[in-house]
């Protein structure tokens, strides 16, 4: 008896914090899945988390075409999936020196990165999914078009504008722009219909 109270005692797992124990997601008997009582555990696989429900992350994978954009300590709000109407102020606080396949491709690699996340709310669980939109730049006032409205040619980016019946080419000079927006510094102004690479205005 008192042989297994030691082994007993021996296999107790003792956190160095305060917070909430949360079982990792884990590839076992050939799928995806959480720790059971009775089964075995390889060394080294990080069954388990302690988190601090008052000092959450979240860990997201970038794409290697964003990193030039990205710079740590930067803003960011965090958009929790399960919650569409919350959002949550976050910092660009770690990137991953050493990138890993994609999901998409072997050939473009991602980074992890982590997002600390300002603030704290009861629904603010861990394992939830989040989109993240970092602030790249601030511009007040600007004029955004949708980047697939934009065309180019010899050099010169312009738009196709509706007048009258029909729609006009017109030479447009950009400023800022993201995979989905630019800004429209010159060329068009607040309230001129455009058309779309897809035929949509």
């Amino acid at each position: 008896m008192l042989h297994a109270q030691r082994n007993e005692e021996e296999m107790a797992i003792h956190s160095t914090m305060d917070g909430v124990a949360v079982l990792n997601t884990i590839w076992k008997n050939g799928r995806m899945g959480e720790v059971q009582v009775g089964e075995e555990i390889r060394p080294g696989v990080p069954f388990m988390q302690v988190i601090d429900p008052n000092q959450m992350i979240a860990r997201v994978e970038i794409n290697q075409a964003d990193l030039l954009d990205l710079k740590v300590g930067m803003k960011a709000q965090v958009h929790l999936d399960a919650y569409p109407g919350m959002v949550f102020p976050a910092t660009f606080d770690e990137l991953d020196s050493i990138g890993h396949a994609g999901r998409f491709s072997q050939t473009v690699r991602e980074f992890d990165a982590v997002f600390t996340i300002q603030g704290s709310d009861p629904r603010l669980m861990p394992d939830l999914s989040a989109a993240v939109e970092v602030e790249i730049a601030r511009q007040p006032n600007a004029l955004v078009a949708p980047v697939d409205s934009l065309m180019s040619e010899h050099g010169q980016n312009f738009m196709l504008v509706k007048a009258g019946l029909g729609f006009e080419k017109r030479p447009v000079t950009i400023g800022p722009r993201n995979d989905l927006d630019a800004v429209i510094v010159s060329g068009v102004r607040e309230g001129d219909v455009v058309k779309r690479s897809r035929g949509e205005t």
